[in-house]
């Protein structure tokens, strides 16, 4: 499969799952935002020596400088939620 073909199908299934996202539950989406953010931090060192890869070939492909800083990944350093009360607190300190 060709990286347009990946990219065709991967929209194509994310436009038919909005229809079902629009209905579901704050609650549950909640929930999905906080798995996702999870996953990002236990894989982090993982996706950072990725990104690292990238950059290096990206640069000896001949890449702009101003292109390779928009590509690089920079450490996570915020908390999932800076009181620790979990998401569903609504303290506005998620991301933060």
């Amino acid at each position: 499969m060709s990286t347009y073909e990946l990219v065709k199908a991967k929209a194509a299934a994310a436009k038919k799952a909005a229809g079902k996202l629009a209905i579901t539950s704050t609650a549950i989406k909640n929930k999905a935002m906080l798995a996702m953010a999870q996953a990002l931090l236990d894989k982090q060192e993982e996706i950072l020596a990725a990104n690292a890869i990238d950059m290096e070939n990206a640069a000896a492909k001949g890449m702009k400088a101003s292109m390779l800083d928009r590509l690089k990944l920079c450490t996570v350093a915020w908390q999932l939620c800076r009181c620790k009360c979990g998401f569903d607190c609504r303290c506005k300190a998620f991301f933060f």
